[in-house]
This record gives structure tokens, C-alpha cells and sequence, in this order.
């Protein structure tokens, strides 16, 4: 079948006044997940103009459909993401192809990292380290990532969600220690959120002890992202430590 026999079986649906909702969006992805292996472009475009039932999930019940046709070309489909030929549709396809590619090539998705949207960025690095944390190929990828890029607040961002899910190496103390021997500023946001999440949990004496040398401006940092992690749990501790330290602003942040 040629891609314009796709268009037309397309066009054709849309007059068929004998389907449900779920029969015509069910027609509708059984359609395009063939089309997609014939013509990417053209049945993502097709996704775009709309299922016409938009009570049975609209266009996002579409875009799972195209799932093995990005795992099986995902440069191809990224290059269409990416082009602008879709307009704004092809914000809706960015996320599915993350997610898509992430099963099997997660180092492909990390390369095109610097095409992504801030936010797009930060909720990639989820479904990656949920499938690949253990993979050692993966991480450091992501840390040379970390390295590589400018020492601003999106990359402390990405540093922060990366161990979340990747326990640092090291004790809290030794941790410490590469924090104060960091080499560069992109060294030091990595070893701060490495010894940020290191003290999660972790008796407040200790983490006093092992703050009191941290600069103010990071010793705050930290605070934060530990007020953040305890929820409800026993803050009061944590904010005598704030205070102590001398970071009375956090006292400010809700």
C-alpha cells in the first residue's frame, strides 16, 4: 500500500456515520500504526487533524500508535519532531518519543538532550533512569551530560533529578570532601546535589557537622532540598539548622 491508499482509508473514516466513538478511534490507530511504517510524516500529520470523537480521548488517544515506528527509526522520527513541518503538534509527539526510545536506546535520547525544552529535559531523565539506573554506560552518560553543560540553574536542576533515582557513591563524609575539591563550577553543582542527597535521612547532628564548612549560599541549598525531601516529617530540625547557619531566607520560602 502506498501512503496516499492510507490518506484515502483515512478521509473514509471520517464519513462513516455507522461507528461508535470506540470503533472509529480504534479504526483510526489500527490505521495510522500501519500508515506510520509507510509514511511517518504523513500519518503523524494525519494524527494531528484530530480523531473526530474527542470523547473518546481526542488526538492522545492516537499518539501511543506511533510507538514502534519511533523505536524502529527514532532519528527519522525525531528529525519530523524536530523540523517545525508539524507546528505546534509536534510538541505532542516529543514526550511519546522520549518515552519510546528510552526502552532501547537510551543514549540516543541523551544526544539530542541539547534539542530539548527545559522542562522536557528535566522529565526525560525519568522514564531513562527508571529503566537504565543500574546501567553504567547510562549514568555516566548522563554525569558527562551534567559536565558538559553550562553551570546554570537547569543543569543543578538535572543534577538533583539524577539522584533521585541514582544513590551517590560514597559516605555523606567523603562526599564532602569532592564537594570542597570540586575542579569547576559544573563539578561542583554535581558534587552538591550528590552530598544533598547523600544526607537525606540522616541524623540532624550529623548533617550539621558536616555542613558547617559548606559555603552559605550552598549550605542553604541543601537545607532546602532536605526541607523539601522530610515533607512533615520532624522539619523543626532541620529549620534550627537553617537558622544556625545562618539561612534566615528559607524561612521565607513556603
Amino acid at each position: 500500500l502506498r501512503s496516499k491508499d492510507f490518506r484515502d482509508a483515512w478521509n473514509a473514516i471520517a464519513n462513516r456515520k455507522d461507528l461508535t466513538a470506540r470503533e472509529r478511534a480504534a479504526m483510526q490507530r489500527k490505521l495510522l500504526k500501519e500508515w506510520s511504517m509507510v509514511d511517518l510524516q504523513s500519518a503523524m500529520a494525519a494524527a494531528l487533524e484530530g480523531n473526530w470523537d474527542a470523547d473518546d480521548g481526542g488526538v492522545h488517544s492516537l499518539l501511543p500508535v506511533f510507538r514502534d515506528a519511533f523505536i524502529k527509526d527514532p532519528m527519522a522520527a525525531w528529525e519530523i519532531i524536530h523540523s517545525g513541518k508539524l507546528g505546534m503538534g509536534s510538541s505532542l509527539f516529543r514526550w511519546q518519543w522520549v518515552t519510546a526510545v528510552s526502552t532501547e536506546n537510551p543514549l540516543l535520547v541523551l544526544s539530542c538532550f541539547n534539542d530539548f525544552s527545559d522542562n522536557l529535559q528535566k522529565a526525560a531523565l525519568w522514564p531513562i533512569l527508571e529503566l537504565h539506573s543500574k546501567d553504567p554506560k547510562v549514568t555516566e552518560a548522563i554525569l558527562k551530560m551534567l559536565r558538559d553543560r553550562p553551570a546554570d540553574a537547569q543543569t543543578k536542576t538535572l543534577a538533583a533529578e539524577f539522584f533521585k533515582q541514582v544513590p551517590p557513591t560514597g559516605t555523606p563524609e567523603e562526599l564532602a570532601g569532592k564537594l570542597a575539591t570540586a575542579g569547576s563550577e559544573q563539578e561542583k553543582i554535581i558534587a552538591l546535589q550528590a552530598f544533598a542527597a547523600s544526607l537525606k535521612g540522616q541524623d540532624p547532628e550529623l548533617i550539621k557537622s558536616l555542613i558547617g564548612n559548606v559555603p552559605p549560599e550552598e549550605r542553604g541549598d541543601v537545607v532546602r532540598q532536605l526541607l523539601a525531601a522530610s515533607g512533615n516529617s520532624e522539619p523543626t530540625a532541620l529549620l534550627n539548622l537553617a537558622i544556625a547557619s545562618g539561612n534566615w531566607d528559607i524561612l521565607k520560602d513556603p
